[in-house]
This record gives C-alpha cells, sequence and structure tokens, in this order.
C-alpha cells in the first residue's frame, strides 16, 4: 500500500517537526495525510471480526518513549526542561507492519483506519494546543484543537468495546488529558467536566498492570497529580 507508507512518512515528519517546535510545518503535513487517508478503501467486513489481527498490524508510540534512545544527554536534558507539564505535550508515531504494508490487498480495516486517523488527529490538536503555548492570545487554537481532540476520542471509542491496552491506552488518555485542558482554559466548563469523567473512568477501570506500562511516562504525572489525584486504579 503506497499510500499507507507515504501516509505513515508523513505522520512521522510531523512528529519531527513538532518535537523541533514547526507547528504550523507539522499542521499542514498532517492536514495533507489525513486528506490522502480519506482516500483509503474501508473493508466491508465487520469491526470485529478480524479485529485482533488487525489490532498487531499497527503499533503505536510517542516520541517520549523514544526519548531513552537518544544519545543527546545535554540536548535532551533542556528539552525535557523546556517540556510544557500542563498537557501532554509529545506527538504519536505508528508504524505498520511489513505484511500489511506489502499486502496487495487495498482496504483497511475499520480498525486500522481509526487508529491511524486517531494518531493524525490527535498529533494535528497538538500542533494548535503549542502553538497556543507559544501565544496564549490565540483562543481559537485551542477550539481547532479541542475539535481534533473530539474526532481523534470518537475514532478510539469506536475500536473499542473495552479498556483499551497499551499504546491504544495511552493515546486515549492522552486525547482526554489534553481535550480537558483546553477547554479548562477556555472556561467550558460542561466539556471540562465531560473529558475529567471519562478519565476517572478510565483510571477506575484499568488493572494495575496497565499502569506498570505508564511508569517512565509524563502521562502518568498528569494523571495522578493534576487530573484526578483521588481517583485509584482498580485492584
Amino acid at each position: 500500500m503506497q499510500s499507507l507508507k507515504q501516509i505513515q512518512a508523513m505522520n512521522e515528519l510531523a512528529t519531527n517537526l513538532i518535537d523541533d517546535g514547526y507547528y504550523y510545518y507539522a499542521f499542514d503535513v498532517l492536514s495533507n495525510a489525513v486528506a490522502k487517508l480519506s482516500g483509503c478503501l474501508l473493508s466491508p467486513s465487520p469491526i470485529d471480526s478480524t479485529q485482533e489481527q488487525h489490532r498487531q498490524d499497527i503499533d503505536v508510540f510517542s516520541s517520549e518513549d523514544e526519548d531513552g534512545e537518544v544519545d543527546h544527554e545535554e540536548d535532551e536534558e533542556e528539552h525535557h526542561e523546556d517540556r510544557i507539564t500542563e498537557f501532554y505535550a509529545y506527538p504519536f508515531a505508528f508504524d505498520l507492519h511489513e505484511q500489511l504494508l506489502s499486502s496487495q490487498n487495498q482496504e483497511l480495516s475499520n480498525y486500522q483506519y481509526n487508529s491511524i486517523a486517531a494518531v493524525c488527529l490527535f498529533n494535528l490538536g497538538l500542533c494548535g494546543h503549542l502553538a497556543w503555548e507559544e501565544d496564549k492570545s490565540r483562543t481559537d487554537y485551542l477550539l481547532k484543537s479541542g475539535a481534533c481532540y473530539q474526532e481523534a476520542i470518537s475514532l478510539l471509542s469506536s475500536n473499542c468495546k473495552f479498556i483499551p491496552t497499551g499504546p491504544a491506552l495511552k493515546v486515549l488518555l492522552a486525547v482526554c488529558v489534553n481535550a480537558a485542558h483546553c477547554h479548562t482554559e477556555l472556561v467550558h466548563l460542561q466539556q471540562v467536566d465531560f473529558w475529567y469523567n471519562i478519565l476517572k473512568d478510565l483510571m477506575r477501570l484499568c488493572p494495575n498492570e496497565m499502569w506498570s506500562s505508564l511508569e517512565d511516562s509524563s502521562l502518568r504525572s498528569l494523571l495522578f497529580n493534576r487530573v484526578a489525584p483521588t481517583v485509584a486504579p482498580a485492584a
């Protein structure tokens, strides 16, 4: 699937641009990626029919997950000091397995389409969110970001009829954390309650072993220190 390789490469380029502070360029790249994705064909098969296989075709990770692999320790320390602490400021990338990329079948399952689209939409929202951090008079950036996060949660929710695990959970939690922050800054109190309630439900229902996968993530700190400190994970 040549178009899928291009979309993956475009999203990877956008994550690098975001990490380097080029939010407007990244936004344009991601917008083109989403437009290209909308042209992909969807499989007519039901979502649940081969969902487990399709889940294994895609890996999702954030640039935070890769920080430990970078050798530029001094640069990385400065980079971490500059990181935002009010919302999750790391973009997500996805890696499509070679079996999917080399398939002659040009159709995507609903799960595959929704996962790719949700990652791109989160990153689109993050572009506006980070641009607003640099110019807080531009509340229109937050409005656009909130809309992107809303679309992303709709896609992720349609993928998950149970609590997701691994990378899918991290994307879902990051979407909710960032959307809640957007609406807090915009003083949209009903929307703030809506997103916080989703987060509290997720935190109550997720098993303890799931939180261990977020042990070294700034997302865990956001959840427990800023979002819902009174909510403990399920036993």
